[in-house]
């Protein structure tokens, strides 16, 4: 959602709250009689009190003195001002490559260092070197060593699964022959 949903928003939500004292006030001089005089000004005070803070909140934001915006929101366009001007777009591609291929690299060295010290087991480790390695394989591609240790593990999963459907057959087979 953007700033200025947000600002519209804001508006309507002081319109609704303006709606609401406005229809307190109307709602006092309909029940002033089953009041204590006293209650009766204290309610109407306090709302006119907020109608008055209300208006002063819609005033502001006409002014441009009140929005949504915040600090965060400014820091991050001027970023991307800057960003703009002094780089082009295939440049900031390029260095958020770099960046998204080089914490995967050392991702998947701390999924092999766990793995080597025995904190995770094969299949933690094969499903994770897989995950890491298919996102490195989107966003820049595989080199030699990366390819090689893709393409083991895929072998050993490909290997076990013929094992496993090899035992369902045998099973298969020794209960159809009973």
């Amino acid at each position: 959602m953007n700033v200025g949903n947000f600002d519209e928003k804001l508006i309507k939500n002081v319109i609704d709250e303006i709606n609401r004292l406005k229809s307190q006030l109307e709602d006092l001089e309909t029940y002033k009689e089953e009041l204590p005089e006293e209650e009766i000004n204290s309610i109407r005070r306090e709302t006119l009190e907020q109608l008055i803070n209300n208006t002063k909140i819609l005033e502001k934001m006409k002014a441009g003195d009140i929005t949504t915006k915040t600090k965060l929101d400014e820091a991050r366009m001027k970023i991307n001002a800057v960003l703009c001007e002094n780089y082009n777009v295939k440049e900031l591609l390029n260095s958020y490559l770099v960046t998204e291929s080089n914490f995967l690299r050392e991702k998947l060295n701390r999924v092999i260092r766990e793995y080597n010290l025995n904190k995770i087991n094969g299949v933690e480790y094969q499903t994770a070197v897989s995950q890491i390695l298919e996102a490195l394989a989107k966003v820049t591609g595989l080199n030699e060593n990366e390819k090689n240790l893709y393409n083991s593990i895929k072998n050993n999963v490909m290997n076990k699964y013929e094992v496993d459907q090899g035992i369902n057959q045998n099973k298969i087979e020794k209960s159809l022959k009973k």
